[in-house]
């Protein structure tokens, strides 16, 4: 996958804030109210998507856990089952 690199100079403003622009919000697919990841690393600003640093935590840490079990189930299906055993007798 090739990535094109975006720049665009910015103001800073009398509060010490910043506006990012419309193109780039959209190329993280970010809106209005969501967090972002900002680092600092070797004099350079990197900003993440929070919610996409969590996915992929998260998938990294699924893809670490074997089951006690073997199974062909995915994923997926292995929750809906566990769902199923736990709740499946309870009254909600």
């Amino acid at each position: 996958m090739i990535t094109k690199v975006k720049s665009k100079k910015v103001k800073i403003s009398s509060k010490g804030q910043i506006t990012l622009p419309k193109s780039f919000l959209e190329e993280l697919d970010l809106d209005s109210n969501q967090f972002i990841q900002i680092v600092v690393n070797n004099h350079k600003i990197e900003i993440t998507n929070s919610k996409e640093s969590i996915k992929d935590k998260l998938k990294k840490l699924v893809n670490s856990v074997e089951p006690k079990i073997p199974t062909n189930l995915s994923i997926e299906d292995q929750l809906d089952q566990a769902k199923q055993d736990y709740f499946g007798n309870k009254n909600l």
